[in-house]
């Protein structure tokens, strides 16, 4: 009786330590940013897409089928709202020569489509996307009307979390105060796959 009392009290030990690393697992995934942006100060000459005037050009990058990205565009969405006179939006989707066409047009496209003041473009292989430097979903990139970069990194607190948080304010800070030198955030999503 006792023999099975302690096996069953040694399972229950095995059990709660493998609940508790699983748990600081996903955690420590949730927190952990992606790579940022190799930052380009001025509006690349290479892009085809235009700085739009007047006011800030907000550039965010994404891979279609990044869970992480949802909340961003949750995010990006609320920013937009808040700052409608004073910003126009690129929402920048990755879509590889290699897979089929129609690969890229998700659930988040069709998010970012619904958003006022944002025009949606699809980054074949990722060339917009190089030309900006920028390496993890949700890369977000803003410019003032100069051409100059005010703002560079995420708009979540970590992957996948909506609700308001200090890396949305400073974007909208930044926009508001055209910052001279850009304000720097963590970026947390899926690699764009370089």
């Amino acid at each position: 009786m006792r023999e099975s009392a302690a096996n069953i009290g040694v399972l229950g030990l095995i059990w709660l330590a493998l609940i508790s690393a699983g748990f600081f697992a996903l955690m420590k995934y949730e927190y952990t940013p992606g790579l940022s942006a190799v930052d380009s100060f001025s509006w690349p000459k290479d892009s085809n897409m235009r700085l739009m005037k007047p006011g800030s050009t907000l550039v965010m990058f994404v891979h279609p089928h990044c869970p992480c990205t949802r909340a961003s565009i949750v995010e990006l969405s609320k920013i937009m709202t808040r700052q409608k006179d004073k910003l126009a939006a690129y929402v920048v989707i990755l879509s590889p020569k290699t897979l089929p066409a129609g690969w890229e047009k998700t659930d988040i496209w069709r998010s970012a489509e619904g958003i006022s003041g944002v025009t949606v473009l699809k980054d074949t292989d990722g060339q917009e996307a190089k030309i900006f430097g920028s390496r993890t979903s949700g890369q977000t990139m803003v410019y003032n009307s100069e051409g100059e970069l005010i703002h560079s990194g995420g708009i979540t607190a970590a992957r996948g979390q909506m609700g308001d948080n200090s890396a949305a304010q400073a974007l909208i800070a930044s926009v508001e105060r055209q910052a001279v030198r850009p304000a720097k955030t963590m970026v947390f999503g899926c690699s764009l796959g370089r």
